[in-house]
């Protein structure tokens, strides 16, 4: 009996050993995605289909213009941040992804922040099925590139600046 006890003993020992061998190496994963996330600058989402809840990794609700915590988890709060003229092209993209076994959701679109500020945003997701094809629930990555659309702004201007002078500089030369 009391060999038994003590090779059960160790065999607690070992399965929690195995357990803790385990978890540290499921933290140190977490703390490599969170260093690339941050390095990134990417958050990410994950929305349960069945009970429309939404969790977020937790630097998306300051890139909302939210305050910490206050965030309620729905897609539809989501949808209303959505600028009205972009919604149309998000609501296309989710249907698709979710109608579209071959198709992963991408688009960029405008959100609208508490402060009234818009931010350019760029999106990206597949969607996960049950045995039976249905969806159940789609994750995915958000991207703040307001920066990048500035900049791609500001490049289609001097474009059109610079256009404008050649044709000018032309028709002074051909005086």
């Amino acid at each position: 009996v009391i060999s038994a006890l003590k090779k059960s003993a160790n065999d607690a020992r070992q399965q929690l050993a195995e357990r803790k061998r385990v978890e540290d190496i499921l933290l140190e994963e977490r703390e490599r995605l969170n260093l690339a996330l941050n390095a990134a600058r990417m958050e990410m989402w994950n929305w349960n289909i069945e009970t429309g809840a939404v969790s977020w990794s937790e630097g998306i609700e300051a890139m909302f213009g939210m305050a910490k915590g206050q965030f309620d988890g729905s897609y539809d709060t989501y949808l209303s941040l959505v600028h009205p003229d972009d919604l149309p092209v998000v609501q296309q993209a989710v249907n698709r992804a979710l109608s579209d076994a071959n198709y992963d959701y991408v688009v960029e679109h405008r959100l609208i922040q508490q402060s009234g500020e818009v931010r350019w945003l760029e999106g990206r997701g597949r969607v996960f099925r049950n045995a039976d094809g249905i969806p159940i629930r789609m994750a995915g990555t958000v991207v703040d590139v307001t920066e990048r659309k500035r900049g791609e702004t500001e490049r289609e201007r001097l474009i059109q600046e610079l256009a404008a002078k050649n044709t000018e500089l032309e028709q002074f030369t051909y005086t």
